[in-house]
């Protein structure tokens, strides 16, 4: 019986930059342990030790690093200073330098001595890191990250991203393939090389160094629209960062385990916004500061007492451009004389009774113009303007479109005065969104389509989120919707060809795409990405629609702008396989390498790859292992059973080839092919009565093809005639 690997790595030989990262403190004491007299190091890539301060020319500092690393031994470069080559998997080449060092010392350290000292360190290295590494995914364990978290401190800020990836599998073996799927897909997408980390039971987590909070909400957007693509039904993001007031007092909480608790918080919020949607602590912590945060109880009771024997009047919210309420209050109440007003946590609520929306806007801008003349530019307001009765909206609602049409009015800049209307909609709806709150943004946009129906803008923005959300059907409408009106709107293309896509309609994506690429203006500077990967989706599409051709030479052309960049890797797998189906084996060979070097465990890549090393002549172990591989991360696919089958019958192992065609054998796709496999492997094993058994069902069997009974006969008449 076949013995399958458990998916489990006890130890890890290569070091990566992030490494010197998160072991910073760790590989410091190493070297200043291993080197006598040795005060401190720095842990350099080319362009960091060139342009260091010294008193080393730059292009002689550029010499001594390229030839540390040829010759791959330590150096003396000068009486005080040491330089060590670190050895890396992939990315730029690392130095560690030494400086300060007893000359006395130097001067005795022989060149023996410096490499065994190297070999020495890099052992040690790779000794830290293993006791902190996942054995499933080989990535940074919790250990790890809560002990990097507890010793943040100012100069050195960081985030935690954590990151729930829902695993729809029932046995072990499921589960780890999908953790392993969501480990590559995270590394993929990990392009500014932030340390990840595995917390366990599908969850992972990001060390993110302090950025704006915009930063993280695109971040994590951008993570769970890119992990959406690569298949995955359930993606949630919790964010957070150590908020001072919360490691305060005389027994403050431990700074690693609270920055996690506040992240695990914020990932259980964005659970229970849908099936793809993030959140940040900090809008759960200090909820006024979120732009639509809901006005408080006591304001809204001093509205409803103003307006209960209203029938009909406009609401006008007065924001200050520049200081809080409470310092203008004085001057502008009496600006407002005896009108109907309330002051509210940011600004000054105006009832005007039978006043239409535009009467109020001219009135508005009125009092700021006299306002600002009086005072001068530090008393500028800005308002807000809507009305009631206004569509179903209640009064108390008619509050919250006046906060829409402040913050519709921010893209005017100051002293602006807004009408709530469908962009203002679409605004607050793009502010959901951008929280990670799709319901939420569903709602607004919606909305706003109430407002005006044919909106190009909100529906692109409500088809967007229907995506995410996974609700492709209602966000191929609205793109459709947005055709109708503007059919070469190069947005509404390009993602009615991912819903096309996603619902295996190959043929009809390439239609939009193609479309797409016809429609996109050079001027549109903010859509190159999207053009970008407009040519990766379009190669895509023809691979899955079959034609290999044309694959390859969008998927080659799309690879060739990418640089260097590690996520190019994600195109060769189909470019290698186009190869292989246009029977060209040399060409499939390399990009398959290529694949595997991208995603090692590429099944799929894994088995074709083998069966060409076969016939090539490559290598029969190295075919076989690859295929057996191939077969372990994907057990039950019956394609890979063959290939491994044929393998093994062309190695003469051929009773181990019988078992696997026999469980080939129920699946009516690769029947006939099986049954010709097992005459192969009986006739190997001399057993000719089954041999003519197979081949007879080959021969008068229906439903065979015609290349398959040729093959069977001629293999029958040769076994007849003893000539084999």
């Amino acid at each position: 019986m076949h013995l399958e690997t458990i998916p489990l790595t006890t130890h890890h030989d290569s070091l990566s930059l992030t490494d010197f990262v998160v072991f910073s403190s760790s590989y410091f004491e190493v070297v200043c342990t291993e080197i006598p007299t040795a005060q401190s190091v720095q842990f350099l890539t080319r362009p960091s030790f060139c342009s260091m301060p010294s008193s080393m020319a730059a292009k002689e500092r550029e010499q001594w690093f390229d030839r540390v690393q040829a010759r791959n031994i330590p150096e003396t470069i000068s009486e005080q200073s040491l330089l060590f080559p670190i050895p890396l998997k992939g990315g730029d080449p690392l130095v560690a330098f030494v400086p300060d060092v007893d000359q006395t010392i130097v001067k005795r350290m022989s060149s023996d001595w410096l490499t065994d000292c190297a070999s020495s360190l890099v052992e040690q290295f790779l000794r830290i890191k293993n006791t902190r590494l996942d054995p499933v995914t080989n990535l940074y364990n919790s250990t790890l990250l809560s002990e990097m978290l507890d010793e943040v401190d100012e100069k050195m800020n960081y985030q935690v991203v954590i990151i729930e990836v829902h695993p729809q599998a029932r046995l072990p073996k499921d589960v780890l393939n999908h953790v392993r799927h969501a480990t590559r897909s995270l590394i993929e997408f990990n392009r500014f090389g932030f340390p990840l980390f595995y917390l366990g039971h599908s969850v992972f987590g990001y060390l993110v160094p302090h950025k704006e909070s915009e930063f993280l909400k695109t971040f994590c957007l951008s993570l769970i629209t890119f992990m959406k693509s690569k298949g995955f039904k359930r993606i949630h993001c919790g964010s957070s960062k150590a908020l001072d007031e919360n490691i305060k007092g005389d027994h403050p909480p431990k700074k690693g385990l609270l920055i996690l608790d506040q992240a695990w918080t914020a990932l259980h919020t964005a659970c229970r916004r849908g099936p793809f949607a993030f959140c940040d602590y900090e809008v759960l912590a200090y909820p006024d500061q979120f732009p639509l945060n809901r006005l408080s109880r006591s304001t809204i009771s001093k509205l409803q007492r103003r307006w209960r024997a209203s029938a009909s009047h406009s609401l006008i919210y007065f924001v200050p451009d520049y200081q809080k309420p409470m310092q203008m209050a004085d001057v502008v109440v009496r600006f407002l004389g005896q009108h109907n007003y309330v002051m509210s946590e940011r600004g000054f609520f105006v009832i005007r009774r039978n006043s239409s929306a535009e009467e109020s806007k001219q009135w508005a801008q009125s009092i700021i113009s006299k306002l600002i003349e009086e005072r001068g530019d530090s008393f500028s307001l800005s308002a807000g303007v809507s009305e009631y009765p206004f569509q179903r909206y209640s009064k108390t609602e008619i509050t919250r479109n006046c906060q829409k049409a402040i913050l519709h009015g921010e893209f005017f800049g100051y002293r602006s005065v807004v009408i709530f209307d469908a962009v203002s909609l679409n605004i607050s709806g793009d502010i959901y969104y951008g929280e990670g709150d799709l319901s939420g943004a569903v709602r607004e946009y919606r909305l706003g389509l109430d407002l005006d129906p044919d909106n190009i803008n909100l529906l692109n923005s409500l088809g967007v989120t229907y995506a995410l959300m996974n609700r492709t059907a209602e966000a191929q409408l609205a793109f459709q919707k947005v055709l109708d009106q503007e059919s070469s709107n190069f947005m509404a293309l390009y993602n009615r060809g991912l819903g096309e896509q996603a619902h295996a309609n190959h043929g009809k994506a390439v239609h939009y795409y193609l479309r797409a690429f016809d429609a996109y203006h050079q001027d549109d500077t903010d859509d190159l990405n999207i053009l970008n990967d407009l040519s990766y989706q379009l190669g895509t599409a023809y691979f899955n629609n079959q034609e290999f051709g044309k694959s390859i030479e969008w998927l080659e052309r799309w690879y060739n702008k990418q640089d260097e960049a590690r996520g190019r890797g994600k195109c060769c797998r189909a470019i290698g396989i186009s190869y292989f189906r246009l029977s060209r084996p040399f060409e499939a060979m390399t990009w398959l390498q290529r694949a595997l070097a991208f995603d090692e465990d590429d099944a799929e890549a894994l088995s074709i790859l083998g069966e060409l090393y076969l016939v090539e002549k490559e290598g029969n172990d190295i075919a076989l292992k690859l295929m057996e591989k191939s077969l372990e991360l994907d057990n039950n696919n019956r394609q890979f059973m063959l290939r491994l089958a044929r393998g093994l019958n062309a190695c003469a192992r051929y009773n181990e080839a019988v078992p696997i065609l026999k469980n080939c054998i129920k699946s009516s796709k690769f029947r006939s092919a099986a049954w010709f496999e097992l005459s192969v492997s009986f006739k190997g094993l001399k057993k000719y009565t089954k041999v003519r058994y197979y081949l007879k069902k080959l021969i008068d069997g229906e439903h065979i093809s015609g290349d398959i009974k040729t093959k069977a006969r001629l293999f029958y008449s040769e076994i007849s005639a003893g000539q084999i």
